[in-house]
Parts: C-alpha cells; structure tokens; sequence
C-alpha cells in the first residue's frame, strides 16, 4: 500500500507543478493583455505605444510616418497617431490586400 501512496503523491507532485507552470503562463498572458486594454482606452498614442498595440516594429512605424502612409498628426513637435484612424487604415489594408 505504501508504493501506491507514494505513487499517488509523485503523480500529485507533477500535476501540482504543471498547474503551476500554467498558472504563471496565464499570469503572463494577462499582464500582456491588461497593457492592450490600457493601450485601446487612449485614442491617441506615440510611435512606440503604437508599435506595441500593432506589432507593427517601431522602425516601420517611423518610416511610414515619413512616408506619410500611416495616418498621423504632429502636436507641438511631437508626432502622435489617432488609433481610430490607424485601425481604419489597417482595415482599408485588409480590404485591398482581398481584392
């Protein structure tokens, strides 16, 4: 009896680590989460915060800005991007590329 507990108890061992490995997955996929939200709540955002929201890398963000192809406006020197505008943008994109 006493090979079965022990066997029980491993078998507990290993689910109570893999629970745990989980846990700290869904941890991270929540901070990640938490920082879109707090990202889609503001309307108007800097390259960076728009790189993040997108995944669109910063250096493509900054050369379609020069461009002009990614709708943005400067306010006092500093480039900022409406996301309405940029979702409408990425949305027009996908309608194009469809076609």
């Amino acid at each position: 009896m006493e090979g079965v507990q022990q066997i029980e108890y491993e078998t507990l061992l290993t689910a109570v680590a893999s629970l745990s490995a989980q846990v700290k997955a869904l941890q991270a996929q929540n901070e990640e989460l938490l920082e879109l939200g707090r990202l889609s709540a503001k309307r108007y955002v800097s390259a960076k915060e728009l790189s993040e929201y997108t995944s669109i890398p910063l250096k493509t963000v900054y050369r379609l800005t020069d461009e002009d192809v990614i709708p943005s406006c400067e306010v006092d020197g500093r480039i900022i991007y409406d996301l309405r505008k940029v979702e409408a943008w990425i949305e027009a994109l996908h309608v194009l590329q469809a076609q």
